[in-house]
């Protein structure tokens, strides 16, 4: 059985199988759905930022992908999102340690309604 990072034995995993930077993979470990979207969504802006292979996509502000649960046992449904990136007016700081952390965006994760959206089905 999967465990969270809290020690909750009911958690579930997903990975991404689809996305408009053209990236598949990774896991994601969360108690419901909309975590991991969430947690995917901000790993797929991470890519572009720091990944020279996703860098033309620096200037998109949105991005579709399609997640896909991997738990054992599970329907493994997919379900499209999309993920939009927004700049803080002023960066959050707070220290873990002795490290500063600072963070510039937010990131608001939608469920597409239209899951046979003509961008998701190329995927």
């Amino acid at each position: 059985m999967v465990k969270c990072s809290n020690g909750n034995a009911s958690c579930r995993s997903f990975k991404i199988i689809g996305s408009g930077i053209g990236f598949k993979g990774g896991r994601y470990v969360a108690e419901n759905r909309n975590i991991a979207a969430h947690r995917a969504g901000s790993k797929l802006f991470q890519k572009i930022m720091k990944d020279p292979e996703f860098s033309k996509y620096k200037n998109k502000t949105t991005i579709k992908f399609i997640l896909s649960e991997t738990t054992k046992g599970s329907p493994k449904k997919n379900v499209a999102y999309e993920v939009k990136q927004m700049k803080l007016d002023k960066p959050l700081e707070f220290k873990r340690g002795d490290v500063t952390i600072v963070v510039k965006y937010k990131y608001v994760v939608n469920k597409l309604v239209n899951q046979s959206d003509a961008e998701v089905m190329n995927m």
